[in-house]
């Protein structure tokens, strides 16, 4: 089994102004704790704190923060290196001007999902759940490895309960969506 790498975040060059969405730094403002990425003058400070940049070359927090500022919202949005970020907040720690990066890379998955953009690993936990009720849907081995802990066998599972839920959150929705469909 060969391993799959991540697909480098780029820019293409040149730069156009077409593939600029203006109103994506407003958007993103809009969250909580978001607002505070204005105050990012891109000193690095974040990517040299990050422990996932130590495994995964094209996760940098640095480009990804100006990219979304620079209102590319599709490459932000469709990108790989998103889910990378282990939400640590070593970088927000560190950051010289109180930037909740942390926070501000959940907010741009959150969109990402909102407008369709779904990593394939948490599609997938999601149709696990939409089927089962479960992110695993082997509930005989989930009960054979808590019993190996000493846990109760796993509870049991209202498809109707969580049917509900996730038509209120609107996941079911997403999730019918193609991938191709924004």
């Amino acid at each position: 089994m060969t391993e799959e790498k991540v697909k480098p975040f780029k820019v293409e060059e040149p730069l156009r102004i077409a593939r600029l969405d203006p109103t994506f730094k407003g958007e993103i403002m809009e969250e909580p704790n978001a607002e505070l990425i204005k105050y990012c003058f891109q000193c690095g400070t974040c990517t040299g704190s990050c422990i996932a940049t130590r495994f995964e070359n094209n996760f940098n927090p640095r480009r990804i923060i100006k990219a979304a500022l620079l209102g590319l919202k599709e490459l932000v949005l469709s990108s790989d290196v998103l889910w990378i970020c282990t939400l640590c907040y070593q970088c927000s720690e560190r950051c010289p001007q109180g930037v909740k990066i942390s926070e501000f890379m959940e907010v741009l998955r959150h969109l990402a999902v909102k407008y369709g953009y779904i990593h394939p690993s948490l599609r997938l936990q999601a149709e696990a759940i939409l089927r089962s009720g479960r992110v695993y849907e082997d509930e005989d081995t989930a009960n054979v490895m808590r019993e190996d802990v000493s846990l109760p066998p796993a509870l049991s599972v209202d498809m109707d309960e969580v049917s509900k839920i996730l038509n209120r959150t609107g996941i079911s929705n997403i999730l019918l969506r193609e991938e191709g469909d924004r």
